[in-house]
């Protein structure tokens, strides 16, 4: 008796917490917000990009009137683009080079459709050392993390590394005498006007890459990414030993690291409009199948590898939005601290839940009502995600 009421208690928290997680910006999307940068030799420039929506949250919180925030975010044409003010400057982007502190020249926004692109250029001779503080954290409550990142040229990243509302500083140390080149645009952005591009910087090995922030941003997007881990949750609903539970996540991960590999390269590149709504509809197939034939773990086997193909593209939208253009030291670098992050993250989650999975399994209460119950809350659920990522 004292078993069924924990296990009804269980059940209750477990119902409670999938569904307050089943907002949209709990379900897997991409970063928000990219800082892309460049040096010459008297100038620094950037270029930051953000979704409308969080740029209308800055303009507004920077006392731009309805009529401004409009002028300043609606596509007219493609070389349109949006004086702004420096006042505007300090609630994005703060910078101080060779220790000094200095406000930016000049300052133009353009519409992409979807997105918005601020680009800044601060005059400083012979930069060497940035110091830089991203200060649309403090502007725009809630923006997710981004990744800023710094070009000796077209393809050669000087730094690489994940910026957030904890952590919203960075430091670039640059080589003597770099030459200018273009910050490596987004789509319909505006291109800079530095001249044409020089051959990359040398840059030393110190400066390159940041491999535990980017193992950490793995470990964040598998934990803050319900529908991946709904996905998992729905797969070992319906097994009852703990060999097949691991080897159905062994897999979920090599199929996953495969796709997210092949799509991180630019090898394969499905739409987020396609792989988006699949995603949630594999857990819909998956749970229905719960359902339906309850105990199948050698047929879970291959959903978990079918299945992590397509969420394999998922978790590379992510390395996508950051911009890391060809470099394939960095790019390999990146991918393999994001992919071993992620694993790190099924490992604690998988550590905590199998263990209760176990012991609920030999509950017969959990057997006959709490798996479908739990089973039809992950249905409605990505039900929910299917119809919203098709919308």
């Amino acid at each position: 008796m004292l078993h069924e009421t924990l296990l009804r208690r269980c059940l209750l928290a477990l119902c409670l917490i999938t569904l307050s997680w089943a907002s949209p910006l709990a379900a897997h999307q991409p970063l928000e917000m990219t800082l892309e940068g460049q040096a010459s030799d008297r100038m620094v420039q950037f270029q930051v990009t953000l979704g409308v929506d969080a740029a209308r949250t800055l303009l507004e919180a920077t006392g731009y009137s309805e009529q401004e925030v409009s002028e300043a975010t609606r596509e007219i044409s493609p070389d349109y683009t949006v004086e702004h003010g420096p006042g505007l400057a300090t609630h994005l982007l703060q910078l101080r080079c060779n220790g000094e502190t200095v406000a930016p020249s000049r300052l133009i926004s353009k519409s992409g459709g979807l997105e918005i692109y601020f680009m800044l250029e601060y005059p400083c001779e012979n930069p060497q050392n940035l110091a830089g503080y991203v200060s649309l954290y403090e502007a725009i409550p809630g923006l997710r993390q981004g990744v800023m990142t710094f070009y000796g040229g077209p393809d050669d990243i000087l730094r690489a590394s994940v910026v957030s509302a904890q952590k919203p500083d960075f430091t670039v140390s640059l080589p003597p005498h770099v030459a200018g080149t273009a910050v490596p645009a987004a789509e319909d952005s505006v291109a800079s006007d530095t001249g044409p591009p020089a051959a990359p910087a040398e840059s030393g090995p110190s400066n390159r890459f940041a491999f535990g922030e980017f193992f950490v941003l793995g470990i964040e997007h598998i934990l803050i990414g319900i529908d991946h881990l709904l996905f998992l949750a729905a797969l070992l609903l319906g097994v009852r030993n703990l060999k097949s539970m691991l080897v159905i996540i062994s897999c979920f991960t090599v199929a996953h690291s495969i796709t997210l590999a092949l799509a991180a390269l630019n090898l394969v590149n499905i739409p987020s409009t396609v792989v988006e709504p699949l995603i949630a509809a594999s857990i819909i197939f998956v749970g229905v199948d719960t359902l339906v034939r309850k105990e199948h773990p050698q047929d879970r086997m291959w959903l978990a590898a079918a299945f992590g193909l397509i969420h394999g593209f998922g978790f590379a939208s992510v390395l996508r939005e950051i911009g890391l253009g060809n470099s394939p030291e960095v790019l390999v670098s990146c991918l393999l601290a994001f992919n071993l992050g992620v694993e790190a993250g099924q490992v604690m989650v998988a550590a905590l839940v199998l263990p209760i999975l176990m012991w609920a399994r030999r509950q017969e209460l959990w057997t006959r009502r709490g798996i479908p119950a739990v089973t039809c809350i992950i249905i409605a659920v990505s039900s929910y995600w299917v119809v919203e990522r098709l919308a």
